[in-house]
């Protein structure tokens, strides 16, 4: 893991003739069972990392985890994915696939009903927003994975833009200078 994530952050930071400061594990897998793993992203660098749900989903989270922002021991900061309270659900909502399922309803409802302390924000891949590319199976996994990876692009960017500019711009740049004052 460390190897790998060096590799990687040097190969971006290179590309970028920046430092990379943030981190996001694959499909959130910060889990329980690499605790560990927080030390290792802030040993190579890495201000914050966003890598946990705090909730069960399909393929990692934390359940039980705090849903605000806070402070691993070693100083490493984490942005937990935020979470729609839906009676005794928790689902994330704001990213992905999970952005380009949830309706925009529940979106709002999500991001008006927010926990106090909590920092909203979102982030996507370049297949969540292009309707075009060619529907693709993923080789090493099942068919419905496949069919949720590829499904539902054409109405992202639409909800990106309502995201970013009805009521939770305010939050976001909440996050902006919570990083620059860290």
């Amino acid at each position: 893991f460390r190897r790998h994530t060096a590799e990687a952050k040097d190969a971006i930071e290179q590309a970028l003739g920046a430092a990379v400061a943030g981190y996001r594990a694959p499909m959130f897998s910060l889990t329980p069972a690499v605790p560990w793993a927080a030390d290792v992203i802030r040993e190579l660098g890495f201000r914050y990392s966003s890598s946990i749900i705090p909730a069960r989903t399909p393929t990692a989270g934390w359940p039980g985890a705090v849903e605000t922002p806070f402070m691993w021991p070693n100083g490493l900061i984490e942005f937990p994915v935020p979470l729609l309270h839906l009676g005794g659900l928790r689902l994330p909502y704001l990213g992905g696939v999970y952005l380009r399922y949830a309706p925009a309803f529940l979106i709002r409802h999500g991001i008006a009903r927010a926990p106090e302390g909590a920092v909203l924000w979102t982030y996507c891949h370049p297949y969540d927003i292009d309707a075009e590319e060619k529907f693709y199976i993923f080789p090493d996994a099942p068919f419905w994975a496949s069919f949720l990876l590829n499904f539902n692009r054409r109405g992202m960017l639409a909800k990106l833009d309502g995201i970013l500019t009805r009521g939770v711009k305010r939050r976001f740049i909440d996050l902006a200078n919570t990083l620059r004052a860290s």
